[in-house]
């Protein structure tokens, strides 16, 4: 039995608190899937996987249309993981599976790409 993701469209900059362990599903996982237009960023899609209770997924929509995304991480923690990359037949672009860094308790989407934090 498949639940129906609700969509959460952003167009500004939010934390997103997550477990990035649990005893059951193991380590935290996100996929993104950027979506360019001309050479330019104009929205991304994130997906959380590997956790409990996941009811929704995030759309960012990019007013500042960056060249980049950038996946960082701040405050210590190690950079996240590119667990695979494959093609993403809903949205027509590559799709990236990231490993959440150990400790990290905050995903940022911003205009420029997503980073990992311990604290907001």
């Amino acid at each position: 039995m498949s639940k129906e993701l609700t969509e959460i469209k952003v167009e500004k900059p939010i934390f997103i608190p997550f477990k990035w362990l649990t005893h059951k599903y193991g380590r935290a996982e996100f996929l993104v899937c950027p979506i360019y237009k001309r050479g330019k960023l104009i929205e991304y899609f994130i997906y959380a996987k590997q956790q409990e209770n996941i009811t929704n997924y995030w759309h960012f929509y990019n007013e500042r249309q960056e060249k980049d995304l950038f996946i960082t991480s701040y405050n210590g923690l190690k950079d996240p993981t590119v667990c695979r990359t494959f093609y993403c037949k809903e949205h027509k672009t590559i799709c990236i599976e990231l490993y959440v860094p150990v400790h990290a308790q905050y995903l940022k989407l911003n205009y420029d790409g997503i980073s990992f934090h311990d604290h907001c």
